[in-house]
């Protein structure tokens, strides 16, 4: 079965899952990025399975949100500018798995910290969440575009300087 977002681009040889081997050849980065996020994700979720149901809600609308961000960004063609490398795991051709986890590790952690703050008012805790959500995912930014786990492609207007 193909899977195409658009029939007149063509795509890479796809499969769904790709070998350790082959991925530690290849792109040992992203395998340990790939690793890390499932982990943090699956704490994330027992946490708050442990925690309170609304945190369970919180962990499953960060992933709805942050696939749906991926998603929209992938099929509108006006923002239609990167593509991620080749996981281990791989959703679609162009969605590995790791993405939506990742999503949920970003706004989970935020929120959750949040959360233990006692005695400070609602627009704070926000803020803070926002905050250390920002600042899990300008890390994972800064590392992923370094190592190459997403590139742009070069008709991008914010790449074509380069």
């Amino acid at each position: 079965m193909s899977f195409e977002w658009y029939p007149d681009k063509p795509y890479p040889e796809f499969s769904h899952i790709k070998s350790i081997s082959s991925q530690l050849d290849t792109q040992p980065t992203i395998l340990v990025a790939e690793a890390l996020f499932i982990t943090s994700s699956l704490l994330c979720l027992l946490h708050a399975s442990q925690t309170s149901k609304d945190l369970v809600v919180t962990w499953f609308a960060a992933i709805i949100s942050g696939t749906a961000n991926d998603v929209f960004f992938m099929v509108l063609p006006m923002v239609d500018n990167f593509w991620h490398a080749q996981c281990t795991i791989m959703l679609t051709p162009r969605l590995p798995l790791y993405i939506p986890l990742a999503y949920a590790s970003f706004q989970y952690v935020g929120v959750a910290c949040s959360r233990r703050l006692t005695g400070a008012k609602t627009l704070s805790k926000c803020a803070y969440a926002g905050l250390c959500s920002a600042i899990f995912y300008a890390a994972y930014d800064l590392v992923g575009a370094k190592f190459l786990w997403w590139s742009w492609h070069t008709t991008d207007a914010a790449t074509v300087i380069r």
